[in-house]
Protein backbone atom coordinates (compact mmCIF):
# COMPACT_ATOMS: atom_id res chain seq x y z
CA UNK A 1 0.00 0.00 0.00
CA UNK A 2 1.49 3.22 -1.18
CA UNK A 3 0.72 6.45 -0.21
CA UNK A 4 1.03 9.42 -2.53
CA UNK A 5 0.37 13.54 -2.43
CA UNK A 6 -1.50 14.70 -5.89
CA UNK A 7 -3.11 18.27 -6.64
CA UNK A 8 -6.20 18.66 -8.05
CA UNK A 9 -8.15 21.56 -8.16
CA UNK A 10 -5.27 23.70 -6.87
CA UNK A 11 -5.43 21.83 -3.69
CA UNK A 12 -2.75 19.13 -2.09
CA UNK A 13 -4.74 16.27 -1.45
CA UNK A 14 -2.93 12.65 -0.32
CA UNK A 15 -3.83 9.20 -1.57
CA UNK A 16 -3.62 5.64 -0.49
CA UNK A 17 -2.90 3.01 -3.47
CA UNK A 18 -2.90 -1.05 -4.18
CA UNK A 19 -2.09 -1.70 -7.40
CA UNK A 20 -3.96 -4.97 -8.15
CA UNK A 21 -3.50 -4.69 -12.41
CA UNK A 22 -5.25 -3.31 -15.12
CA UNK A 23 -7.57 -6.40 -15.59
CA UNK A 24 -10.47 -3.76 -15.20
CA UNK A 25 -11.72 0.00 -14.48
CA UNK A 26 -9.79 1.06 -11.02
CA UNK A 27 -12.03 1.23 -8.13
CA UNK A 28 -11.83 4.89 -6.10
CA UNK A 29 -13.47 4.78 -2.38
CA UNK A 30 -14.38 7.71 -0.98
CA UNK A 31 -14.60 8.05 2.85
CA UNK A 32 -17.26 10.15 5.17
CA UNK A 33 -17.55 12.70 7.79
CA UNK A 34 -14.78 12.08 10.49
CA UNK A 35 -12.96 9.59 7.95
CA UNK A 36 -10.03 9.38 5.72
CA UNK A 37 -8.06 7.18 3.19
CA UNK A 38 -7.47 4.58 6.19
CA UNK A 39 -11.30 4.17 6.30
CA UNK A 40 -10.77 1.89 3.54
CA UNK A 41 -7.49 0.00 4.13
CA UNK A 42 -8.81 -3.04 5.83
CA UNK A 43 -11.04 -3.87 2.02
CA UNK A 44 -8.20 -2.36 -0.27
CA UNK A 45 -6.36 -5.34 -0.70
CA UNK A 46 -9.19 -7.91 -1.10
CA UNK A 47 -10.55 -5.49 -3.24
CA UNK A 48 -6.71 -5.33 -5.40
CA UNK A 49 -6.73 -9.04 -5.53
CA UNK A 50 -9.82 -8.43 -8.52
CA UNK A 51 -6.82 -7.11 -10.64
CA UNK A 52 -7.75 -3.97 -10.37
CA UNK A 53 -6.37 -0.36 -9.39
CA UNK A 54 -7.80 0.55 -6.02
CA UNK A 55 -7.51 4.91 -5.11
CA UNK A 56 -8.58 5.93 -1.58
CA UNK A 57 -8.54 9.67 -1.27
CA UNK A 58 -8.43 12.00 1.85
CA UNK A 59 -11.48 14.75 0.70
CA UNK A 60 -10.01 18.46 1.22
CA UNK A 61 -10.13 19.18 4.99
CA UNK A 62 -9.98 15.43 5.59
CA UNK A 63 -6.58 13.68 6.64
CA UNK A 64 -3.60 15.06 5.05
CA UNK A 65 -5.38 16.71 2.21
CA UNK A 66 -4.94 20.88 2.22
CA UNK A 67 -7.86 22.54 3.57
CA UNK A 68 -10.18 24.54 0.43
CA UNK A 69 -11.37 27.78 1.06
CA UNK A 70 -14.76 29.54 0.38
CA UNK A 71 -16.58 26.33 -1.75
CA UNK A 72 -19.76 25.60 -2.17
CA UNK A 73 -19.56 21.47 -1.44
CA UNK A 74 -22.52 20.05 -2.45
CA UNK A 75 -23.95 23.10 -5.08
CA UNK A 76 -26.12 21.63 -7.84
CA UNK A 77 -24.87 23.97 -9.99
CA UNK A 78 -21.11 23.29 -9.52
CA UNK A 79 -20.40 21.11 -6.57
CA UNK A 80 -16.98 21.21 -5.26
CA UNK A 81 -16.88 17.37 -3.75
CA UNK A 82 -17.20 15.83 -7.51
CA UNK A 83 -15.50 18.47 -9.09
CA UNK A 84 -12.39 17.26 -7.04
CA UNK A 85 -13.05 13.71 -7.36
CA UNK A 86 -12.86 13.81 -11.17
CA UNK A 87 -9.71 16.24 -10.86
CA UNK A 88 -8.25 13.72 -8.85
CA UNK A 89 -9.13 11.17 -10.97
CA UNK A 90 -7.31 13.31 -14.11
CA UNK A 91 -4.52 13.52 -11.92
CA UNK A 92 -4.09 9.87 -11.08
CA UNK A 93 -4.55 8.79 -15.31
CA UNK A 94 -8.07 7.59 -14.31
CA UNK A 95 -10.52 7.99 -17.26
CA UNK A 96 -13.04 6.16 -15.44
CA UNK A 97 -13.85 4.37 -12.59
CA UNK A 98 -15.95 1.84 -10.08
CA UNK A 99 -16.69 4.58 -7.44
CA UNK A 100 -17.35 3.41 -3.40
CA UNK A 101 -19.07 6.34 -0.51
CA UNK A 102 -19.30 5.77 2.46
CA UNK A 103 -21.62 8.11 4.67
CA UNK A 104 -21.10 11.38 3.40
CA UNK A 105 -18.35 10.08 0.87
CA UNK A 106 -21.85 8.16 -0.65
CA UNK A 107 -23.59 11.65 -1.50
CA UNK A 108 -20.50 12.57 -2.74
CA UNK A 109 -19.76 9.13 -5.01
CA UNK A 110 -23.61 9.84 -5.92
CA UNK A 111 -22.82 13.52 -7.36
CA UNK A 112 -19.69 12.18 -9.03
CA UNK A 113 -22.07 9.54 -11.34
CA UNK A 114 -24.52 11.99 -11.82
CA UNK A 115 -22.00 14.74 -12.54
CA UNK A 116 -19.69 12.33 -14.86
CA UNK A 117 -21.85 9.00 -16.08
CA UNK A 118 -18.90 8.42 -18.63
CA UNK A 119 -16.55 8.46 -16.35
CA UNK A 120 -18.69 5.99 -13.89
CA UNK A 121 -18.90 2.47 -14.43
CA UNK A 122 -20.53 1.73 -11.38
CA UNK A 123 -21.54 3.07 -7.97
CA UNK A 124 -21.82 1.58 -4.55
CA UNK A 125 -23.23 3.66 -1.43
CA UNK A 126 -22.31 2.24 1.89
CA UNK A 127 -24.80 3.78 4.05
CA UNK A 128 -25.16 6.77 2.06
CA UNK A 129 -25.65 10.01 3.70
CA UNK A 130 -27.75 12.73 2.33
CA UNK A 131 -29.05 10.39 -0.11
CA UNK A 132 -32.76 10.76 -0.29
CA UNK A 133 -35.09 12.87 2.69
CA UNK A 134 -33.91 10.94 5.39
CA UNK A 135 -30.93 13.68 6.52
CA UNK A 136 -30.54 14.30 10.06
CA UNK A 137 -31.47 17.33 11.70
CA UNK A 138 -28.24 18.99 12.56
CA UNK A 139 -26.95 18.16 9.43
CA UNK A 140 -30.12 20.52 8.20
CA UNK A 141 -29.35 23.39 10.42
CA UNK A 142 -25.47 23.22 9.16
CA UNK A 143 -27.58 24.52 5.95
CA UNK A 144 -28.78 27.51 7.45
CA UNK A 145 -27.16 31.17 7.21
CA UNK A 146 -24.97 32.04 10.25
CA UNK A 147 -24.50 28.83 11.11
CA UNK A 148 -21.07 28.86 10.14
CA UNK A 149 -20.08 31.39 13.00
CA UNK A 150 -22.40 29.88 15.50
CA UNK A 151 -20.30 26.57 14.78
CA UNK A 152 -16.87 28.73 15.85
CA UNK A 153 -18.19 29.66 18.99
CA UNK A 154 -16.62 28.08 22.50
CA UNK A 155 -17.79 24.65 23.43
CA UNK A 156 -16.16 21.98 25.43
CA UNK A 157 -13.31 19.42 24.36
CA UNK A 158 -15.86 16.74 24.05
CA UNK A 159 -18.34 18.51 21.88
CA UNK A 160 -16.13 17.23 18.37
CA UNK A 161 -15.15 13.77 20.31
CA UNK A 162 -19.30 13.23 20.77
CA UNK A 163 -20.22 13.89 17.28
CA UNK A 164 -18.37 11.80 15.70
CA UNK A 165 -19.03 8.95 18.28
CA UNK A 166 -22.13 8.67 16.46
CA UNK A 167 -20.52 8.40 13.03
CA UNK A 168 -18.92 4.98 13.77
CA UNK A 169 -20.61 1.71 15.02
CA UNK A 170 -20.25 0.53 18.48
CA UNK A 171 -18.54 -2.58 19.04
CA UNK A 172 -19.86 -2.73 22.82
CA UNK A 173 -23.75 -2.50 21.53
CA UNK A 174 -24.74 -6.40 21.19
CA UNK A 175 -27.88 -5.46 19.55
CA UNK A 176 -26.28 -4.47 16.50
CA UNK A 177 -25.02 -6.85 14.41
CA UNK A 178 -21.82 -6.32 11.98
CA UNK A 179 -23.48 -7.31 7.93
CA UNK A 180 -19.90 -7.77 7.03
CA UNK A 181 -17.61 -9.75 8.94
CA UNK A 182 -14.11 -9.47 7.35
CA UNK A 183 -12.89 -7.45 4.59
CA UNK A 184 -12.64 -10.11 1.99
CA UNK A 185 -16.55 -10.94 2.40
CA UNK A 186 -17.02 -7.48 1.07
CA UNK A 187 -14.69 -7.49 -1.83
CA UNK A 188 -16.28 -10.81 -2.47
CA UNK A 189 -19.73 -9.26 -2.66
CA UNK A 190 -18.78 -6.57 -4.93
CA UNK A 191 -16.56 -8.69 -7.31
CA UNK A 192 -19.92 -11.54 -7.65
CA UNK A 193 -21.97 -8.56 -7.89
CA UNK A 194 -23.49 -8.21 -11.67
CA UNK A 195 -23.36 -4.34 -12.19
CA UNK A 196 -19.77 -3.97 -10.81
CA UNK A 197 -18.46 -6.50 -13.61
CA UNK A 198 -20.99 -5.54 -16.30
CA UNK A 199 -21.95 -1.93 -15.94
CA UNK A 200 -21.37 0.56 -19.27
CA UNK A 201 -23.40 3.53 -19.00
CA UNK A 202 -23.20 6.13 -21.61
CA UNK A 203 -24.74 9.40 -20.48
CA UNK A 204 -27.63 8.91 -22.92
CA UNK A 205 -28.56 5.42 -20.87
CA UNK A 206 -27.53 7.28 -17.38
CA UNK A 207 -30.15 10.15 -18.16
CA UNK A 208 -32.47 7.79 -18.34
CA UNK A 209 -31.81 5.99 -14.72
CA UNK A 210 -34.08 6.63 -12.05
CA UNK A 211 -30.89 8.18 -9.58
CA UNK A 212 -30.83 10.53 -12.46
CA UNK A 213 -34.12 11.81 -12.56
CA UNK A 214 -34.45 12.15 -8.96
CA UNK A 215 -31.20 14.04 -8.72
CA UNK A 216 -32.73 15.97 -11.71
CA UNK A 217 -35.67 16.51 -10.00
CA UNK A 218 -34.65 17.80 -7.16
CA UNK A 219 -32.29 20.48 -9.02
CA UNK A 220 -35.14 21.57 -10.88
CA UNK A 221 -37.43 21.89 -7.79
CA UNK A 222 -34.74 24.09 -6.43
CA UNK A 223 -34.71 26.29 -8.92
CA UNK A 224 -38.66 26.39 -9.58
CA UNK A 225 -38.76 27.61 -6.05
CA UNK A 226 -36.02 30.49 -6.10
CA UNK A 227 -38.08 32.03 -9.11
CA UNK A 228 -41.34 31.58 -7.09
CA UNK A 229 -39.43 33.34 -3.93
CA UNK A 230 -38.30 36.04 -6.35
Amino acid sequence: MQARTITALGLRARVLEVDGGDHGDPIVLIHGVGGWAETWRAVMRPLAATGRRVLALDLPGFGESERPGRVRYFDPKDAFYPSFVLAAMDELGVRSAHVIGQSMGGAVAFMTGVSAPARTRSLVLVAPGGVGRDVPLFLRLCALPGFGLIARLPRSSDAARDVLATCFHDRANENVVPLVGDPSTFARTLRDCPVFERLTLSAEDWQRTDIYAAQRERSEGRTSSRSTAA
